[in-house]
């Protein structure tokens, strides 16, 4: 998020809308401030213990605004880590119990459309059905996948952009902790940001079983090509769920 060679590269776009929005934070934290002198003063707006309770507060606040770029960005290293290692596991997992059978979408594809040939995709595979069947079963499953792969694309984009979009007014999110008004939206973005870092580890660790079971799966088909199809499709059950 911020780029740290920034004697040649200069900030990164999100370190400085969020520069921006930590200027508009802190002016509002002048208000606050001068409202709260106002009030002990004339002792109109807030009481004496609503001014007890809002100065830690106010404190707080202030330091976590100024400070809100590296704690959300740290946050966001740790899911990103946390999602890759995660993924990694479970794929070195895959990749040491695999019986050495290659069965991918191109393989199977090319075996129904050339009719069977059994060397195409390395196993035995009688066909429990026609050929025309399986070419129908195929590609439902193709469309399937090509629709689940989309979808998962377009929500792991949006993912990226709401986490920029929250991490650059987290500023305004912790000058909304201070009021007791306002403390609900600090929770809403508290609430969305914790979930958009949550989803790529939990993405990782069901993509990866989703690996797994597709293979076993396959693995275990006894030379039933619907069945392969089937493990093939389980694979993209995280994609769908997504």
């Amino acid at each position: 998020l911020l780029d740290t060679n920034a004697k040649t590269n200069g900030p990164s776009g999100v370190y400085q809308l969020w520069d921006v929005v930590r200027t508009i934070a802190n002016v509002c934290f002048v208000i606050a401030f001068l409202f709260i002198i106002y009030s002990t003063l004339t002792g109109i707006g807030i009481s004496n213990y609503g001014i007890k309770e809002m100065i830690p507060r106010l404190i707080i606040a202030a330091i976590l605004v100024n400070v809100s770029f590296w704690i959300t960005a740290l946050a966001v290293d740790i899911s990103n880590l946390l999602g890759q290692n995660v993924n990694e596991i479970v794929m070195n997992i895959y990749r040491n119990s695999a019986t050495g059978v290659d069965i991918s979408w191109e393989a199977i594809t090319s075996w129904v459309l050339a009719g069977g040939t059994i060397s195409m995709i390395g196993f035995s595979a009688a066909a429990g059905t026609s050929f025309t069947s399986l070419g129908f079963i195929l590609l439902a499953a193709l469309i399937s996948a090509a629709g689940a792969v989309l979808v998962a694309f377009i929500i792991l984009a949006a993912r990226q952009a709401l986490i920029t979009v929250l991490v650059a007014i987290s500023p305004l999110a912790f000058v909304a902790y201070l009021l007791p008004n306002t403390r609900s939206l600090f929770s809403k973005w508290g609430k969305s940001f914790m979930t958009l870092l949550v989803f790529f580890p939990m993405f990782s660790l069901l993509f990866g079983g989703a690996q797994l079971a597709g293979a076993a799966i396959m693995e275990n088909a006894g030379g039933r090509v619907h069945v392969v199809l089937i493990g093939l499709a389980t694979q993209f059950v995280p994609l769908i769920i997504t």
